[in-house]
């Protein structure tokens, strides 16, 4: 099989390079390390593997595909018909980083059949081989248990999880919804099974090994699940299968109960923690129930797990006396010393002591702590009316009577020295919660906070008549420059006036008077010259281009643009009646207040100028004009979707264009420079960059 899949995999390397394409990934093997890479860019694979996996996720076929020991999985967007389990096939597309996931998508563009083989064979896996911290088994495996439960992926309702179990250990087992539906998997808990497929590691916080089964032919049932309540009695049979246990229920929890067995077993009190695969709210202390789930050993603990319950339709009277136990009593040994006591593991006691949760955190995590010095147990009020709690506030003396549980940590698997994690007490009415006396208002931290309250005031209060006095002080110098300002601004507004109506009435008059001698000429060249007329053209097309400068120079002197605290609003202004034909955005994030009058003068002129020939010359429908500053340095860029031209054959003055020539000169006194990119039907941008000032 492996021999014929490298020989495939050969012959699509061949035809890849034959029709010239290019391909960064051309093994399953480099595929599948792509999810450790980062991928900056779409980059394209060409493989060929066998497929062994076959499903839809959210309408896009989803196939898994393997080289014999790699093996990735790929959204199949080509139009080809479905492959079948064991067909060998060559796949190509693009894999770019999913930004979403965090992790790269990959996606098939061309996939074809070419051939098929039967799926891999596997080899029985050993669950000692699964005890290795640094090594995962390779390959193709199988492996054999039990299967103890089936739940539904919470993040993904594509997956299902199984859990298989062994005499010492469990795995969980991934397996798609649409080769194995749910409904499908519930009748194999309890289910002798044997898988076949692949190890793997999930990738999360902490790195941890699942099982997943081959194509749709991956589960093989040994031995078929029997009905839970005729298992064995707990202590007897197989450990990996169901037992059962028959008792009183003793308290309720969240998805468990507690309850004191029939059968004597060597353990206190013959006590045991029962974890329900299913919520049963019909369920009371007193209830006689038998149980059947999946036994796991923990120091003190006994547990039943993924538990399935029947009611006897009994009840017996389970009203004992609830023992007074201190806090010392719990975690204090007779000599003196620090030590959890289990002799009351599965007790009726009564406890006293102080409220440290709030009723929020009560009501959020259906717990109530109680502390005496450094000893603290929780009491679980979930279960009973949260109107017993409302009085039970922080700082309350609280007597608590319930149950008390002595539980350990990790209690998925034995431990040799088993470390406490907290002692639980489960009351079973309302009237076990009792509150003893409620905290006094002015107890000494109290007090202490209102005169510190008081002082803290105190202060602010000077404090902030310090801040007014302060802020009045700055808002006057504000008024005082903002007048000045204003003031400023009048008189250069003013000044720009009487210079524009001089402009106005000597050279602008003057240029008319050129314009004249210039038609005269023109009249006078009768017949024709051909170099005189060229030159009087020339001549012409320099005057018109000294008029439109006068003219927007004469604009510029009467608006008040350059009083504009704005820059975006300023070119905005500048630009407004020359984009009649055309829509102009501005996103131009310089601040104005630095720059001097002579650099706001020349980025409007620039960019009057750009859109100006945008618009006129590239018959432009959208120009979008956008800056930044840096340090120093001004970059700004106009861009435009007119018809565009071939920047290095553009006219100059010699043809009488001074357009960009202007524009270079201008950028010259502040150390500045323009670059022009443009192509016919394709838009023109110039970028220009310049200094805030001008260079001595």
């Amino acid at each position: 099989m492996s021999h014929a899949v490298s020989v495939l995999f050969l012959l699509a390397t061949a035809l890849l390079a034959a029709h010239g394409e290019e391909a960064r990934f051309t093994s399953v093997k480099e595929l599948a390390e792509t999810i450790n890479m980062f991928l900056p860019r779409e980059e394209r694979f060409s493989v060929t593997g066998q497929v062994v996996s076959i499903f839809h996720r959210d309408g896009v076929r989803t196939i898994s595909l393997t080289d014999g020991s790699s093996k990735i999985t790929f959204a199949d967007k080509s139009a080809v018909s479905t492959p079948s389990h064991g067909d060998i096939v060559e796949v190509s597309g693009a894999v770019i980083r999913s930004y979403k996931l965090g992790r790269p998508g990959i996606t098939a563009s061309s996939l074809k059949v070419l051939g098929h083989e039967p799926l891999p064979k596997t080899a029985p896996l050993d669950w000692n081989e699964l005890r290795a911290i640094n090594s995962i088994p390779t390959g193709f495996r199988s492996i054999n248990g039990v299967v103890s439960s089936v739940r539904r992926d919470d993040l993904d309702v594509h997956w299902n999880w199984l859990t298989l179990r062994g005499e010492s250990m469990s795995i969980p087992v991934a397996v798609t919804e649409e080769e194995y539906p749910y409904a499908s998997l519930t009748n194999l808990v309890d289910a002798e099974v044997v898988f076949h497929g692949r190890l793997g590691t999930l990738l999360s916080v902490f790195a941890k090994r699942f099982f997943s089964p081959l194509g749709t032919n991956g589960i093989s049932i040994v031995r078929p699940a029997n009905d839970p309540f005729a298992a064995p009695p707990l202590g007897t049979g197989d450990i990996r299968h169901r037992q059962t246990v028959r008792g009183v229920v003793k308290a309720i929890g969240r998805n468990r109960l507690f309850m004191q067995m029939d059968a004597p077993l060597p353990l206190p009190r013959h006590f045991i923690s029962v974890h329900l695969a299913e919520p049963r709210h019909n369920v009371k202390p007193g209830d006689v129930v038998t149980v059947s789930g999946f036994q796991n050993v923990t120091g003190a603990n006994l547990r039943l797990a993924d538990a399935a319950l029947r009611l006897e339709g009994e009840k017996r009277d389970v009203e004992e006396e609830a023992r007074d136990v201190t806090m010392e009593e719990l975690f204090m040994s007779p000599l003196g010393n620090r030590q959890v006591s289990q002799v009351y593991h599965g007790r009726l006691v009564r406890v006293v002591g102080t409220v440290i949760t709030t009723q929020s955190e009560s009501r959020n995590t259906g717990l109530m702590r109680l502390r005496k010095g450094d000893m603290t147990v929780e009491v679980q009020v979930s279960e009973i009316s949260p109107k017993s709690c409302e009085s039970a506030e922080e700082g309350c003396l609280v007597a608590a009577t319930g149950l008390c549980i002595i539980e350990l940590e990790d209690e998925d698997a034995a431990s040799a020295l088993p470390v406490h994690k907290r002692t639980l007490i489960l009351p079973r009415t309302t009237s076990d919660i009792q509150v003893l006396a409620h905290p006094p208002w002015w107890t000494t931290p109290r007090l202490v906070a209102v005169i510190t309250l008081l002082c803290a005031l105190l202060a602010g209060a000077m404090a902030w008549n310090k801040v007014l006095k302060g802020r009045a002080r700055k808002q006057a110098e504000a008024l005082f420059k903002e007048r000045m300002a204003h003031s400023e601004a009048e008189v250069k507004v003013e000044v720009r006036t009487h210079l524009a109506v001089e402009l106005h009435d000597s050279i602008s008059q003057s240029l008319t008077g050129i314009a004249l001698q210039l038609d005269s000429a023109e009249r006078a060249n009768q017949p024709s010259n051909a170099a005189v007329a060229r030159f009087l053209g020339l001549a012409r097309q320099m005057l018109d281009s000294c008029r439109r400068e006068l003219q927007s120079c004469l604009l510029d002197l009467r608006n008040r643009t350059f009083e504009e605290k704005d820059l975006s609003e300023a070119i905005r202004l500048t630009v407004s009646p020359l984009s009649d034909n055309a829509e102009v955005s501005v996103r131009f994030n310089v601040p104005r207040r630095p720059l001097p009058d002579t650099t706001v003068h020349t980025i409007l002129k620039i960019v009057r100028e750009l859109v100006v020939n945008a618009i006129r010359h590239g018959k432009a429908t959208h120009v979008r004009i956008a800056g930044e500053m840096e340090g120093d340095t001004i970059r700004f860029s106009v861009r435009d979707d007119g018809s565009g031209f071939d920047a290095d054959a553009a006219p100059g003055p010699m043809q009488g264009h001074f357009g960009l020539q202007g524009i270079r000169e201008r950028l010259d006194d502040f150390g500045g420079s323009a670059i022009v990119e443009s192509s016919h039907e394709r838009g023109t941008k110039v970028t220009i960059t310049m200094k805030a000032t001008m260079e001595e």
